[in-house]
């Protein structure tokens, strides 16, 4: 979460606890294999960007162990989970800031590593991003970067999934965003100073009743904002939740979750 995303359609902090901690679950064990296979292990400064409650950054400070850990957000809610995440965990070698690095340089010696997972979809301008995320990393430095395509789908097929699915584009648009990251983002790194080391895609599959929530989870965050903008009626909301509750309950539904573009960058 960033200050140049004054629509972010999103909760933070506790009101968003569980939701995040099943997209945790979902999709760290591809960001952690993405990276264990090409992060650099001699790698001594890290930098989390857009952390949220800080589970990517604790799992840096746990698998390297002399790599200093910095993460940053700007959400206060979402860092005083960081700091109790990493508390309970014991690494010390993680620290927490609030600071919006699309506006400016963070004040830190440069890092060897970069990273960021679903945040270019909650910005509606990239330039800042890309300019001081390539101003924080020395020259040779890596910036990894997972950022998803949507929508959703499952099967059966559901017709308030797909209400929902564009619904949530509607929003996204309204907003200056755009939740399908992958095409844009492909094309804006071929006019980066940077060379590509690697590309890969991660999709995870959403099978458990705990895992499907987050379709009714994520839709419930953007009800109101439906309302207010008048997307949606009160009736098609709570039509939608009720559906998409109902496929979350339902054992012989399977849904996709988003998949998901990793990038490793090399800064020249």
């Amino acid at each position: 979460m960033t200050k140049n995303t004054p629509s972010y359609l999103l909760q933070v902090g506790v009101a968003d606890r569980e939701r995040l901690e099943i997209l945790a679950e979902l999709y760290n064990p591809g960001s952690q294999s993405f990276l264990q296979a090409e992060l650099d292990k001699s790698s001594r400064s890290i930098l989390d960007i857009g952390c949220g409650p800080g589970q990517m950054a604790c799992w840096f400070g746990e698998k390297f162990l002399d790599s200093k850990v910095v993460g940053v957000d700007i959400s206060d809610a979402q860092l005083a989970i960081c700091e109790k995440r990493r508390n309970d965990l014991g690494v010390p070698n993680v620290q927490f800031f609030n600071h919006d690095i699309t506006v400016e340089k963070i004040d830190h010696p440069l890092f060897d590593a970069a990273y960021c997972r679903f945040l270019l979809m909650h910005l509606e301008k990239w330039d800042g991003f890309f300019e001081q995320t390539l101003a924080a990393c020395k020259p040779g430095g890596s910036i990894f970067i997972e950022e998803p395509a949507f929508p959703f789908f499952c099967y059966p097929e559901s017709a308030s999934l797909h209400r929902a699915n564009v619904l949530g584009n509607q929003l996204s648009t309204m907003a200056g965003l755009n939740f399908d990251c992958i095409a844009p983002l492909w094309r804006y790194i071929r006019h980066l100073d940077v060379d590509v080391c690697a590309v890969k895609f991660s999709q995870p599959a959403l099978t458990t009743s705990r895992e499907k929530s987050l379709l009714w989870r994520s839709f419930h965050q953007i009800k109101d904002v439906l309302l207010v903008s008048k997307l949606a009626t009160l009736a098609d909301v709570n039509e939608i939740l009720t559906d998409l509750d109902a496929v979350a309950r339902d054992p012989r539904s399977l849904v996709g979750g988003l998949r998901v573009i990793q990038l490793h960058l090399k800064k020249r």
